[in-house]
């Protein structure tokens, strides 16, 4: 079976922030951030290489396949925000 390429990456969620452009995009960002540690009372980890997820569960398929991924998030891209939730 194939691993999943989504998750913890290791990368600092302020860096990430950081580098988001153009700066309009990382005020978006930085607020979308505290709403979610508010909310979902976790602190962000990022995964991949673009997204910030809060939380975390377990998931098994019927076929056997079992995995893990972030409860919500957002990959804050240049173009737009993408939630998941």
């Amino acid at each position: 079976m194939s691993e999943a390429k989504t998750k913890p990456s290791g990368t600092d969620p302020e860096a990430l922030l950081a580098a988001v452009t153009p700066e309009r995009r990382q005020g978006d960002a930085r607020r979308l951030d505290t709403l979610f540690r508010e909310v979902t009372g976790f602190a962000p980890m990022v995964w991949g290489d673009s997204m910030l997820g809060y939380g975390r569960y377990r998931y098994t398929y019927k076929s056997g396949r079992s995995g893990e991924f972030f409860a919500t998030g957002f990959a804050p891209r240049t173009r737009e925000l993408v939630l998941y939730i």
